[in-house]
């Protein structure tokens, strides 16, 4: 669903859902890169598709970049926001 933040509805009952940071996603990864399962994910986080997963962690002096984490392997690098299109994976709590 692509929304913007004043048209999504409640999610499970909650509207303060976020992208969490780059390191909040690798909290989440079995083991860094290279992981030897796939997707990489701890179970208990799951179920979760394999790819890229964008973080809200925007790379330093380049505002066009951000942070994203590959739960296929257990990468973590940076591409162009505007290039391509990754998922992302909602928390919510903290900042």
């Amino acid at each position: 669903m692509l929304c913007s933040t004043s048209s999504c509805p409640a999610l499970g009952g909650h509207s303060d859902w976020r992208l969490p940071t780059s390191a909040e996603l690798q909290t989440i990864l079995l083991t860094p890169y290279p992981c030897g399962t796939n997707p990489c994910i701890n179970p208990t986080f799951g179920p979760a598709q394999s790819g890229y997963y964008w973080s809200a962690t925007t790379l330093s002096g380049y505002p066009g970049e951000a942070w994203y984490v590959a739960f296929d392997a257990g990468s973590v690098a940076t591409l162009s926001k505007s290039e391509f299109s990754f998922s992302v994976r909602a928390v919510r709590g903290g900042s």
